[in-house]
């Protein structure tokens, strides 16, 4: 039996169905800083910066067609999805002079003017459920071979899809706040992955929520007064998390091959920041 594969087309009318759960947003661009000598008082804390996040995103899948074969579908997929940075980037808070409102900027070690990161993103998706194929009741002629497919085999059900994202990280001098931001349209490698296939109808494989457009982080961002960078505090950690959560669309209905799919889907997003003071 021929097994439906995702055409440019059926990626196109799916994004118009479930649409995006966020806007694409550039990484943070600081101030570039002239390459001059500190003024008196300034003062610069350095810290390893470790960032933990995971999304997840569920979707729910029942499916039914009466004519001219009874199909059924009964399909439940799940995508984790964890994106982080190791101890090897090193960030400085920059306080230019000693007087109260001096200015403070973020700055990668060594990269005037850039405070960009790479995450590592390692995505697994798995699938449960079955599909099947019979002959409407009472048929004359049999002309819908029995078919009965287990969904959790898909080719690439439970294997990692391991991929970078750019981000960033984005320092308020007067608000105190500090930013993280993913790039979702950077994300120019990733595909979704073949799970679950099957051979009676199409679209069992995406996601709502799936990487990369997971449910927006609510304000991915923390306040850390100055008086905390520039003291002795060896570890500044921060926590966001997606309000409310999970996020949830659906159940929508459409049709696939001739075969009506309602589908609901659900999504969470976390993330954790983790300062470690170098200096």
């Amino acid at each position: 039996m021929f097994r439906f594969r995702r055409s440019p087309i059926a990626l196109t009318a799916l994004a118009l169905l479930v649409g995006f759960t966020g806007v694409a947003i550039a990484p943070p661009s600081p101030p570039v800083i002239p390459d001059i000598p500190l003024p008196p008082g300034s003062v610069v804390a350095r810290f390893k910066v470790l960032v933990e996040g995971r999304a997840t995103a569920r979707a729910d899948l029942v499916g039914a067609a009466a004519t001219p074969c009874v199909i059924s579908i009964d399909a439940h997929v799940k995508e984790v999805t964890t994106y982080q940075r190791g101890k090897g980037v090193v960030m400085e808070f920059v306080r230019f002079g000693k007087a109260p409102g001096a200015p403070v900027i973020l700055r990668r070690a060594g990269r005037r003017g850039d405070s960009s990161l790479a995450l590592k993103v390692r995505t697994t998706r798995t699938a449960t459920g079955v599909a099947s194929q019979a002959d409407p009741p009472g048929a004359p002629v049999s002309i819908c071979p029995p078919i009965t497919e287990d969904l959790s085999t898909g080719p690439e059900c439970g294997i990692a899809q391991i991929e970078a994202a750019s981000a960033g990280l984005l320092y308020g001098s007067s608000s105190g706040i500090l930013r993280l931001r993913i790039n979702p349209s950077a994300q120019l490698g990733f595909r979704p992955p073949e799970c679950p296939v099957s051979t009676l109808t199409s679209l069992l494989d995406l996601l709502a929520f799936g990487w990369p457009v997971p449910p927006a982080v609510e304000r991915m961002e923390f306040f850390i007064p100055r008086t905390r960078i520039f003291s002795s505090q060896k570890v500044i950690v921060g926590s966001f998390t997606v309000r409310p959560s999970p996020r949830r669309k659906g159940p929508q209905t459409f049709d696939s091959g001739g075969v009506q799919i309602t589908q609901s889907d659900f999504g969470t997003n976390t993330a954790t920041i983790r300062l470690v003071r170098v200096s």
